[in-house]
């Protein structure tokens, strides 16, 4: 009997966290298979947490997850930032597939 492997831990595209008051808030792109997943934690004062976790396929998906939060003028930069991230993978996979 082989023993049990831990896959590999996957690695984030493209992170942002943003203190919230009490909360801390991460945001997270990460490439799966041939889509995409947005993970949301937030992480309460007393260490508790609630994590959604979006799987998507078009950037207009994702987009509309993130401007839907409600902590979404207090993380507009960073939700920038990943949009940024997601395009430009999202450019250099289009680029290399036509090559």
């Amino acid at each position: 009997m082989k023993p049990a492997t831990n896959p590999s831990p996957r690695s984030p595209l493209s992170e942002f966290t943003q203190t919230l008051s009490k909360q801390m808030l991460h945001l997270r792109l990460y490439r799966e298979g041939s889509g995409f997943l947005c993970e949301r934690e937030l992480v309460e004062s007393d260490g508790s947490d609630f994590t959604q976790a979006l799987p998507f396929q078009s950037i207009n998906q994702v987009e509309e997850f993130l401007l839907a939060d409600p902590h979404y003028p207090q993380i507009k930069r960073g939700v920038n930032k990943l949009l940024g991230s997601l395009a430009l993978e999202v450019w250099h996979e289009r680029a290399s597939s036509e090559s």
